[in-house]
């Protein structure tokens, strides 16, 4: 997905030093270059050299902030394949990057050192004008507070096509309200605020001084979130962005590839339950061809009844429970819908199989024994295959 970095044309807010953090930013800036070559490493040396979470949040800011060159050349490149991994590694090779690789590089340090962060997707507004592209920046939580942060704005800036690298720490450990003002999510639930702004206060800069609606809490939604699997968590991602009007196409692009990521995210979530129907299919089949074998052996060696009628009963049911499984499946995409139907087919003549094996045991358990050797007469059994 592409995304933006606005001009920044302020440079009186540039290179201001906040109190207190002057020893963390020098001690930052003379980190040996072995400790850079991966997040770890920099989390290694920042958990070294400071205490607080709040030192090393500092730490994770001016070093992102100080040794990533935006990359203007590709300010426009579509990013949305890269894997996190690779923006990772890729930018800290190079040094070079846009907003998502400011991002991305400031949340894995931060989650190297245990920092709860997310990063966020959404729009951004400078100097009145509304940015056409997606922005990304990071949210952390520190001493049960939520913070925004925007290592990319905080690096410096473009002026006449050119990155001027300049820190700017108005972007460092940002109040919600005051995010809010250049900076909004797609989604609502990530502006960390009781009264979540529309996308039209944010455009039109008219935030209404009393509260419009219920109360929102923020903070029980993003734990309700955590807890879902990432199909729902889009999802509901996506309904929250429609409830919040979406006519702005940067809103509009976005939304159609959450959508998008929605449909994929629960057809992998079906595959991965088709596959676990799968192997469970094949270890029933396992199950019943044991069964099949011992019959066409004609139960011998002899068992005791208990354990015979437990052989038996075993492969039904665990076939029965696959036919339960298969009808929890749900989207698999159309590439794998055959595959499903011939698989439930399979399950369901396996199932009748194993009724028809389990009902021999049980009617050989009721005979004596010469009639237990008459109903082997009918001949032997072929075994079935698995999946």
């Amino acid at each position: 997905m592409k995304r933006s970095f606005l001009l920044i044309v302020s440079y009186g807010a540039f290179s201001q030093s906040l109190a207190g953090y002057d020893p963390v930013d020098k001690k930052m800036a003379v980190i040996p270059q072995d400790f850079t070559t991966t997040t770890a490493k920099i989390a290694t040396y920042i958990d070294a050299n400071f205490k607080t979470d709040e030192d090393k949040l500092r730490a994770v800011f001016y070093w992102t902030a100080t040794n990533i060159d935006y990359d203007v050349k590709n300010m426009m490149a579509d990013n949305s394949s890269e894997s996190k991994a690779y923006k990772v590694s890729n930018t800290l090779k190079t040094h070079k990057g846009v907003c998502i690789h400011y991002a991305e590089v400031f949340s894995a340090i931060a989650n190297d050192l245990k920092i709860k962060n997310f990063i966020i997707d959404g729009f951004v507004k400078s100097q009145g004008k509304v940015s056409p592209i997606a922005h990304a920046w990071c949210a952390i939580q520190i001493g049960g507070q939520w913070f925004l942060m925007d290592p990319t704005w905080g690096a410096g800036g473009v002026q006449n096509g050119k990155y001027v690298k300049r820190l700017n720490n108005s972007y460092f450990k940002v109040a919600p309200t005051q995010m809010a003002k250049s900076h909004l999510p797609f989604d609502y639930l990530w502006q960390f605020l009781p009264q979540p702004l529309t996308f039209d206060n944010f455009i039109s800069g008219k935030v209404p001084t009393v509260a419009t609606k219920e109360k929102f809490d923020f903070e029980q939604e993003i734990i309700r979130y955590e807890s879902l699997a990432e199909a729902d968590r889009l999802f509901e991602t996506v309904k929250r962005i429609e409830s919040n009007g979406y006519k702005l196409p940067v809103v509009t692009s976005y939304l159609d590839i959450i959508r998008k990521n929605s449909i994929a995210a629960r057809q992998n979530t079906g595959i991965d339950k088709m596959n676990s129907l799968v192997a469970e299919y094949n270890q029933a089949i396992v199950y019943l061809n044991d069964l099949i074998m011992y019959r066409n052996k004609k139960f011998s060696p002899t068992m005791p009844d208990e354990n015979l009628d437990s052989m038996g009963r075993l492969p039904k049911e665990k076939l029965a429970h696959c036919q339960e499984m298969m009808y929890t499946i749900g989207d698999v995409g159309s590439i794998n819908n055959e595959a499903l139907s011939r698989l439930k087919s399979q399950i369901n003549d396996a199932y009748r199989s194993s009724e028809e094996q389990y009902q021999f045991v049980q009617d050989y358990l009721k005979k004596s024994k010469v009639g237990r050797k008459l109903l082997f007469a009918k001949g032997s059994f072929l075994q079935t295959k698995g999946y």
